[in-house]
This record gives C-alpha cells, structure tokens and sequence, in this order.
C-alpha cells in the first residue's frame, strides 16, 4: 500500500480547501505541476479507502499517474 503525506500552508478557509482536496475537478486544476494540464479518470475521496486516477499532460508527452494497487 502507498500514502502519501503533505503538509503546509494554505491561506485559505478550512472549508475551501476541503473542498478542493475532495472534489475531482479541483484535484484536476490544482493538483498539477506548472506548464502542465490534468485529467481525473477515477475518484474516490473517502478517507483511508480513496484512491485517485488521473493522467497529466505537458510538453507533448503524456503520463498516468496515481493508479491505485488493486483492492
């Protein structure tokens, strides 16, 4: 099983950043790296049993990340 942890600073509402952390078209916008664009295939934002599908686009290439291990 993988986890991944973030931390920081956000100046933003608690709310608001909730809601960007489980909404799939937020991940999609903000979840990306610069000069890149974002797709969600999949999204499950339940807590210990979510998992995320999304490729990134970028540069001309394209590349699947965040494929959950099979349950």
């Amino acid at each position: 099983m993988y986890t991944t942890r973030v931390s920081g600073h956000v100046g933003a509402p608690r709310a608001d950043v909730y809601r960007a952390l489980v909404s799939a078209e937020a991940v999609a916008r903000w979840r990306v790296p610069a000069g890149m664009s974002g797709e969600v295939h999949e999204f499950d934002a339940r807590e210990a049993a979510g998992s995320v599908s999304r490729s990134l686009r970028g540069t001309g290439r394209h590349r699947q990340v965040g494929r959950a291990p099979s349950r």
